[in-house]
């Protein structure tokens, strides 16, 4: 028995080690596997090597605030990188998103006002905060390292600095405005793009007759419906040079109600309404659908920005490649209003040491370039490519030919009137033509006169 007893133990003990050798190596296998899976995940990224094997104190989550559609592709890659990579980088985003147009901008307008600050948010850029949120003083500066990634002009413009001062990094493709239309429906009906507006609405009327529906007006979303007024500030550059039309409208000199060009591009915008050139029930119409009426091929063309694509691109992304482009075809084949990047702010209420470590990862060429891999695009990130989706590829044309102008409502001194009500209501037979731009006079010279503008007494 005492033999027996001996052994047994013998072979308990021998038991124990061999089970423990095998943990082990199961847990050395495990963690092999887990750094072999780790090291893909930050070849994608802009997570630095030298990081990788530290372990910060604690990873602190950021909060950001934009608006739902400005959310895409790229933002998505961009999340799930930090989310897989916070250890290393020390920190995680909160993304909250909120409905666009008007009913964002308020709830934008509310918070700041009540000192409800995020630690960032994404907006259209830096001018736009110091007429509408409340002033610079709501914003920090961002100067880093990250700024020798983008052309100084561009970071200099009113869009990102105040004076010397950035305090906005571009985080979004640059836009064109045009026209986006469904090729298959156009080789279907058998007419080509047209290069003057009396050739698009001949085209119009061939769909039309073919039994489709040529335009998708979002009347419902009126920023949308403002797309050939930005065309219509352009046409008015070949009767007074840009910049001197814009200085003489911010100094009272020059009014809305004078520009007859401007004029004209609504009359004709709403002519397409008139000969029954869009969706029925176009005032109740979306952005959402039209997104939708296009890819489909319900509709043959739309008034839209290049940004459309993004969407299209997320939703659609079987009928991408379907949607081709060009200019508003005024005079001389048209040209474009180019939007610049949405700006990424820094608020006052964020920790700006630890918040730069946010601002220096995504302003670093491999963030940039996995917003881009994610979301085609014309970014303006030095070295920074793109496979451009045909729509997009179209448009750059403009843009490469020197055809294109900064969009008006970044070249006035103060808040742009709200031309997209009044052209809902235009468009509904509410108001004229020319009641729209004397209600702009009216409401420009009252903003002017509030921030004690001694051009307007």
């Amino acid at each position: 028995m005492k033999w027996n007893f001996k052994k047994a133990i013998s072979m308990f003990l021998i038991t124990i080690m061999m089970l423990t050798f095998v943990a082990c190596d199961q847990r050395d296998t495990v963690a092999e596997e887990g750094n072999a899976s780790t090291t893909e995940v930050k070849r994608n990224s802009s997570v630095k090597e030298d990081k990788k094997d530290e372990s910060p104190e604690e990873i602190e989550t950021f909060s950001v605030l934009m608006f739902t559609e400005w959310y895409k592709k790229g933002w998505e890659a961009v999340e799930a990188e930090i989310e897989d990579n916070a250890e290393s980088l020390g920190f995680k985003l909160e993304i909250e998103k909120i409905a666009g147009s008007q009913q964002g901008d308020q709830i934008m307008k509310t918070r700041f006002a009540a000192g409800e600050y995020p630690d960032f948010f994404e907006y259209q850029s830096a001018y736009d905060v110091e007429m509408k949120l409340g002033g610079r003083q709501q914003i920090q500066d961002i100067s880093g390292d990250w700024v020798e990634n983008f052309d100084s002009a561009l970071l200099g413009s009113q869009f990102y600095s105040y004076d010397d001062t950035i305090v906005g990094m571009p985080i979004d493709p640059a836009v064109l405005v045009g026209t986006f239309y469904n090729k298959k429906v156009f080789e279907e009906v058998g007419v080509e793009v047209p290069t003057s507006w009396e050739e698009l609405m001949a085209v119009c009327e061939e769909i039309k007759q073919a039994g489709k529906v040529p335009f998708y007006y979002p009347g419902k979303d009126t920023w949308a419906l403002t797309m050939v007024l930005n065309e219509g500030f352009i046409r008015e550059y070949a009767v007074t040079p840009e910049k001197e039309l814009y200085e003489k409208l911010n100094s009272n000199q020059l009014h809305f109600s004078e520009l007859e060009l401007l004029k004209d591009a609504l009359v004709k915008d709403k002519s397409i309404i008139d000969k029954g050139y869009v969706q029925p029930a176009f005032l109740s119409g979306t952005y959402d659908e039209e997104q939708k009426a296009l890819a489909n091929g319900d509709v043959a063309m739309i008034f839209q920005g290049t940004w459309v694509m993004d969407e299209i691109n997320k939703k659609f992304p079987d009928q991408a490649t379907d949607i081709g482009a060009f200019a508003i075809p005024f005079e001389d084949e048209g040209r474009s209003s180019q939007f610049a990047p949405f700006a990424f702010m820094m608020t006052a209420g964020c920790d700006k040491d630890a918040g730069m470590n946010v601002i220096e990862y995504l302003g670093s060429k491999d963030t940039q370039q996995l917003f881009a891999d994610n979301q085609p695009g014309l970014w303006t990130c030095k070295g920074v490519t793109s496979d451009l989706l045909p729509a997009v590829a179209d448009m750059k044309k403009w843009q490469d030919e020197g055809k294109v102008n900064i969009w008006y409502g970044n070249q006035f001194k103060y808040p742009s009137p709200p031309f997209d009500i009044y052209i809902q209501d235009y468009f509904a037979g509410g108001r004229e033509v020319e009641e729209i731009f004397t209600a702009a006079d009216i409401e420009y010279g009252k903003t002017a006169k509030a921030s004690g503008d001694p051009n307007w007494k």
